[in-house]
């Protein structure tokens, strides 16, 4: 799995655990829907926006070039 899908699938994850703790806790008022808004989207918000992606190796490099020619 590339590094791309891990970041979507720890991303949608979070949003999925934050929606289901607040619907079990019964939460419906504004604020709380305003707490749920903040801690299921800002923390994937930096994390995709922070994470950088392995750079290649030389190994991977070579390899790359040696299948071009």
């Amino acid at each position: 799995m590339s590094p791309q899908h891990t970041r979507w699938i720890v991303a949608a994850s979070w949003l999925s655990l934050a929606l289901i703790v607040f619907v079990l806790a019964g939460a419906s008022s504004g604020p709380s829907l305003l707490a749920l808004a903040l801690l299921a989207l800002v923390p994937p918000t930096v994390m995709i926006a922070l994470w950088k992606d392995p750079t290649p190796t030389i190994a991977e490099v070579l390899h790359g070039v040696e299948n071009r020619r």
